[in-house]
């Protein structure tokens, strides 16, 4: 996903989030509600779920020309958690 540079995979119970460079690792199995956030604790995980999503990320074409969107608000226009 494109907007806020969203990256995501899921391996097994696993799950690896990248919201514009912030990362997140979930434990599925363990927090279904994705609370605890194990980036931290797991970063053997972490960098190897990085790694795979990269070499796929890798695999796909460019993005056309004519499928680029232009956005009619910016960032400040986002609403940002208090």
């Amino acid at each position: 996903m494109k907007f806020r540079s969203q990256k995501a995979m899921r391996s097994a119970n696993w799950k690896w989030l990248s919201i514009e460079g912030s990362e997140f690792l979930f434990d599925l199995a363990k927090d279904q509600r994705e609370r605890a956030n194990l980036a931290r604790r797991e970063a053997n995980r972490l960098e190897e779920m990085r790694g795979r999503y990269a070499a796929w990320e890798a695999t796909l074409p460019p993005i056309a020309d004519d499928a680029r969107v232009s956005l009619v608000y910016g960032a400040s226009d986002i609403p940002k958690p208090s």
